[in-house]
């Protein structure tokens, strides 16, 4: 399960994850505004006509982000590095048509390079861009696959509505986000972050965006409220990085998966169509908390009925040796 999963089914991981969560009143908002509340204006009022557009837009918006990102830090990005890219190879295996990567791989990247290289103002080809790789990374993550063609994923319906929406969101990232200062120039800047080994010990576990020392998510949503599940999903981002740095760099875990050797203690939930941040850091918790719950994670991960399901995934991974990983998460678990 992943960690969504493991949050949402597994009460025990849930509860490990929760014991360090923070709570709506523990979090500030960059516009020092009540967070989670009534005070935030709508900048971009939510105008789409089916349900399932909001997920589409959700995914455009985050690419979109990527790129005017990428292109504030002069930071190359390969559409092969993209989730999107797994759903085009998916849906060439699954059509049978060997011709489809050559017909619009070239052409995504080339769209890529000229917005990020060319310093290129968005416009309706790159929100047409983006759309389309927001369909391919739906695609790629779908468990049902039939009745899937070609045209599903590149062909844009409601293009007017969908780019409308997009223009609105753009528009106040670039006020709200990087015209504020959130990234510059000289930032750290890690997409789609993962946590080595203890990605893999819940099947799978990457976030939005680090910058600098701050894990954000972005969420195109329009209702303002507090939602735990958000809350829990960032915080076990949080603890799973704690893990995989104690067991990297205490432990000398020599031969494990190679993992982005990245720090962080605040956690932020941008929500765009207020243009507001809402953050917490986990430097406010008391550090025999965070302690404890590492414990108690490493325990459950001795423990845990799934795991030789997880070790039989690990053993195939040449990087990785199941002794080691047993003792650090021994000697952690260990360590009352």
């Amino acid at each position: 399960m992943s960690l969504t999963s493991n949050l949402s089914k597994v009460p025990q991981f849930k509860e490990i994850v929760a014991s360090i969560a923070p709570k709506k009143k523990d979090f500030k908002t960059a516009s020092g505004k009540n967070p989670f509340s009534k005070e935030y204006e709508t900048l971009v009022p939510y105008t789409l006509e089916k349900p399932s557009d909001a997920s589409l837009i959700g995914t455009a918006f985050d690419y979109l982000a990527r790129f005017r990102i990428a292109q504030i830090i002069n930071l190359e990005m390969s559409f092969k590095e993209l989730v999107a890219y797994n759903g085009l190879k998916k849906l060439q295996k699954f059509t049978g048509d060997n011709s489809l990567e050559d017909k619009y791989y070239s052409n995504i990247q080339k769209d890529i390079d000229t917005f990020i290289k060319d310093e290129q103002s968005l416009n309706n080809e790159a929100f047409v861009t983006a759309l389309m790789l927001a369909n391919l990374e739906r695609y790629s993550r779908a468990n049902m696959l039939s009745g899937v063609s070609e045209t599903d994923i590149f062909d844009i319906q409601r293009k007017d509505i969908l780019t409308n929406e997009l223009t609105g969101l753009m528009e106040t990232f670039e006020e709200k986000f990087i015209n504020c200062g959130f990234v510059k120039t000289d930032s750290k800047v890690v997409f789609n972050p993962h946590f080595g080994i203890a990605s893999l010990l819940v099947d799978g576990a990457d976030a939005d965006i680090l910058i600098d020392d701050v894990l954000y998510d972005f969420k195109v949503v329009k209702d303002v409220g507090y939602k735990s599940a958000d809350v829990l999903q960032l915080t076990g981002y949080f603890l799973l990085n704690q893990l995989l740095k104690e067991i990297e760099h205490s432990y000398s875990v020599s031969n494990s998966l190679p993992f982005d050797d990245i720090e962080f203690s605040k956690i932020c939930l941008y929500k765009a169509r207020f243009g507001e941040c809402e953050y917490f850091d986990f430097n406010d918790v008391n550090d025999q908390d965070i302690r404890a719950a590492l414990i108690r994670l490493a325990e459950y991960f001795l423990n845990n009925p799934d795991k030789t399901v997880k070790y039989t995934r690990l053993k195939i991974n040449p990087f990785y040796d199941l002794t080691d990983y047993d003792d650090a998460l021994r000697s952690i678990a260990n360590s009352h």
